[in-house]
């Protein structure tokens, strides 16, 4: 006699290894806009005091 009330079972595995790399990129891609705006901040800064000292001296400096 076989025994047909065997159950199968079914495993399921959720892999959110996608979602983690997605979220790598969005960190990676924020991390450089912040790089660049930072960068940007430090050149205008350097503008300014070329200005200022162009100013004080009286000279304007390419």
């Amino acid at each position: 006699r076989t025994n047909s009330n065997k159950k199968t079972k079914t495993i399921v595995t959720i892999s959110d290894s996608d979602d983690n790399c997605d979220d790598n990129k969005e960190n990676l891609n924020f991390n450089e806009l912040e790089y660049r705006e930072r960068e940007l901040a430090l050149k205008e800064r350097k503008i300014l005091l070329r200005e200022r000292e162009a100013k004080v001296h009286g000279t304007v400096q390419p």
